[in-house]
């Protein structure tokens, strides 16, 4: 898994978004430091692995992996040999990663990760909303991946649609909006998708 997360996305179009949403959601979620710029974690992320602290080491154990990182001395010299490129690519993975861990395995959320925070959506999903959708599913205990599923109008039943409806609207609402807002954003991103297919 490691390596993979996030790693489908275009780092040049899309990482900063990605990034930037990643970076909020594991700082909202006490996953990393507050004041930790998402290409240091790259860069502190590829130093490691230079000196022998590789994240497939911690499979399950994220935090430590996480912890680690955090406190090693950055050499300005090995810095200067990672691009910015690849300092953006190894914090997108180690947030993917990290979420992943953090919402468990069989939550669908590298599906969510992977297939939602696209270009087609980036002005749909702001950290927040990111935060309420994955919450919303993890203490539901549902598959994230029906998110995905539901904006493509692929859920099998109506059954579905009206409980994954349900928890999404919920999740709007706990960004401030009224039920009739929160109807009214999901219906504007799923028009917006089927016009995009």
């Amino acid at each position: 898994m490691f390596g993979l997360i996030l790693g489908a996305l275009n780092v040049v179009a899309l990482a900063v978004t990605a990034i930037d949403i990643g970076i909020h959601v594991c700082k909202a979620l006490g996953i990393i430091k507050k004041d930790m710029p998402p290409e240091e974690l790259g860069d502190r992320a590829l130093q490691a692995q230079d000196r022998g602290i590789k994240a497939e080491d911690y499979e399950g154990r994220y935090n430590e992996y996480l912890q680690e990182i955090e406190t090693i001395e950055l050499d300005p010299e090995a810095s200067e040999k990672f691009s910015v490129e690849e300092k953006q690519t190894a914090a997108a993975e180690i947030l993917g990663t990290a979420l992943v861990e953090y919402y468990g395995k069989d939550s669908g959320a590298e599906k969510f990760l992977n297939t939602e925070l696209t270009e087609v959506n980036k002005d749909f999903y702001t950290p927040e909303r990111v935060v309420s959708y994955m919450n919303a599913f993890k203490n539901s205990g549902d598959n994230m991946e029906n998110i995905n599923k539901y904006f493509d109008s692929k859920l099998d039943s109506m059954q579905e649609i009206r409980h994954v409806d349900t928890m999404l609207i919920e999740a709007e609402k706990k960004l401030g909006v009224s039920e009739e807002e929160a109807k009214q954003n999901l219906d504007e991103e799923k028009t917006k998708r089927s016009e995009h297919t």
